[in-house]
């Protein structure tokens, strides 16, 4: 019996709430777990009201749930695409494709940014 060592992240399927503190992951692999290593993202931290609206330090504009994929629509962070994602742990997370506007794959990847739940 083979049993897969990463099962896919969770998706939600739901539009998040709450502030989120981004790095950029700098390991190959993402394990979910204090042992991968990040440095801290230009992106900083931002807040998502969960009715489509967000406040970064540098403004406000608006986000959508699109087909599982948050794409910020208006204001500073216009046209990054993130997916709310959980790790093993059961963290919350925005998954950012390293190229920030290209959809995330299923699991971070080096220089992907990953928004923790604050």
């Amino acid at each position: 019996m083979i049993v897969a060592l990463f099962a896919a992240a969770a998706v939600s399927a739901a539009m998040p709430s709450g502030a989120f503190s981004c790095q950029r992951l700098m390991a190959e692999e993402f394990a979910g777990a204090t042992q991968d290593d990040f440095i801290p993202s230009v992106m900083g931290t931002f807040t998502l009201d969960g009715a489509g609206g967000y406040v970064h330090p540098t403004g406000a504009g608006k986000v959508v749930l699109d087909k599982g994929l948050l794409r910020f629509t208006e204001g500073t962070m216009k046209g990054t695409v993130g997916a709310a994602r959980t790790d093993t742990k059961g963290r919350a997370y925005i998954l950012i494709d390293k190229e920030i506007t290209d959809p995330p794959q299923a699991l971070p990847r080096r220089f992907d940014v990953v928004c923790y739940k604050k």
